[in-house]
């Protein structure tokens, strides 16, 4: 997809997955580091693509961590992720079931976790906030 000259970085935090994706990997255009997105830099950038699968609804601090990444994409770049859109789009997630079991009830929204990017309102406000 990215061609002869292309190449795909991949940056994650857990040793375990970084190890993984690198035992899995099948080409050498393709090279993954450790580290967190939300405050270090991936090698290689500038970048024409960040993206994201499910991780980035995970930041203590989304503004800051999205002006981290903003500023490793070459002129023109863009970003993409996936989220998961509010818990009660989603029967799935186990909250109705154990919330019994809890000791307090989860933050509405909750700043950081699986749902905190479900409003797309919230989602272009941080986005903007961060370049």
């Amino acid at each position: 997809m990215v061609g002869p000259t292309g190449r795909v970085v991949g940056l994650d935090f857990s040793d375990a997955l970084v190890v993984l994706a690198k035992r899995r990997s099948e080409t050498s255009s393709v090279t993954f580091s450790l580290g967190d997105a939300q405050v270090d830099r991936a090698p290689g950038a500038p970048f024409d693509v960040a993206a994201s699968q499910f991780g980035v609804m995970f930041f203590e601090d989304p503004v800051a961590a999205f002006a981290n990444i903003a500023s490793q994409l070459a002129p023109g770049g863009r970003l993409g992720f996936s989220c998961w859109q509010r818990v009660e789009d989603n029967p799935w997630w186990l909250t109705g079931v154990l919330a019994g079991f809890l000791t307090e009830p989860p933050r509405t929204p909750p700043t950081a976790g699986p749902f905190s990017l479900c409003d797309p309102e919230r989602v272009a406000t941080l986005l903007g906030a961060a370049g």
